[in-house]
């Protein structure tokens, strides 16, 4: 697994399956030899890979809703003509890069007005072919932007999962510590008291922690640094091919 799928897919995951660790050692069914071992064979081969996949999933199913709400992609949002611009001379820069880099014609003014859905696809289709910047080893801002809002999406993505594997496991250890003298189960008060603990915090994180707000933001700051990054990546071309060196841009270096 990737650096990326590690921190972004495989760490929400980790999170939401937390509590059934908790569960599993406060019922005492580490105890059982066969639990251990189908939780070890399970973490030792596909159970990572596994996981992380479902949680990528999750998370690309949200990002097709909050892309609606926001009005886009924040990429696209950032290259576009029409409505305002906070820093119109850097979106104009932007875009000149874009189309160097692509070969991709990005539609005038006035005719993203009268066609808006194709100016979109135009930004969407030039942005998708510079998204490999977020692998160069020498643009590690873009990489680490890209990172933090893919955990962000993901967190948001896979909060109801979360939720519903801690409310389960918070629910199966009071049933269990209820229900103890009626089965060989054998639960301690204060395991049971721990444990709903452990779980409850896991339950409250999973409704307050994910916040698509902050995805958001975490978006803007990627499509920021790959933005930066695809004006750095022409200027190392145009310098490699005249044999004077380049210079890396304040934003681009200081993740601005």
């Amino acid at each position: 697994m990737s650096a990326y799928e590690r921190k972004a897919r495989l760490t929400p995951g980790l999170l939401g399956i937390a509590p059934v660790t908790t569960t599993v050692v406060t019922l005492g069914l580490k105890t059982y030899p066969a639990v251990p071992i189908a939780l070890g064979a399970l973490s030792a081969t596909v159970g990572g890979y596994v996981l992380s996949v479902l949680v990528g999933n999750a998370g690309r199913r949200a990002q097709n809703g909050m892309y609606e709400r926001w009005g886009g992609r924040p990429s696209t949002q950032l290259l576009r003509l029409r409505g305002e611009s906070s820093n119109p001379t850097q979106r104009d820069l932007w875009r000149r890069a874009v189309e160097e880099a692509t070969g991709v014609h990005l539609l005038s003014k006035r005719r993203e007005a009268t066609n808006p859905i194709a100016a979109d696809h135009a930004i969407e289709a030039a942005t998708d072919q510079v998204r490999h910047l977020g692998n160069a080893p020498h643009f590690p801002m873009v990489a680490s932007e890209n990172t933090a809002y893919g955990f962000e999406r993901n967190l948001w993505g896979f909060r109801w999962a979360g939720r519903y594997i801690a409310l389960i496991c918070l629910g199966s250890i009071v049933l269990a510590s209820t229900l103890a003298k009626y089965t060989a189960i054998d639960v301690s008060r204060g395991a049971a008291i721990t444990g709903v603990t452990i779980d409850a915090l896991f339950l409250a994180g999973w409704c307050f922690l994910p916040s698509e707000k902050r995805a958001k933001e975490a978006g803007f700051r990627y499509a920021h640094q790959l933005l930066h990054a695809v004006i750095q990546e022409n200027r190392n071309k145009s310098s490699s091919s005249t044999g004077e060196p380049a210079t890396t841009p304040a934003a681009a270096q200081e993740g601005e």
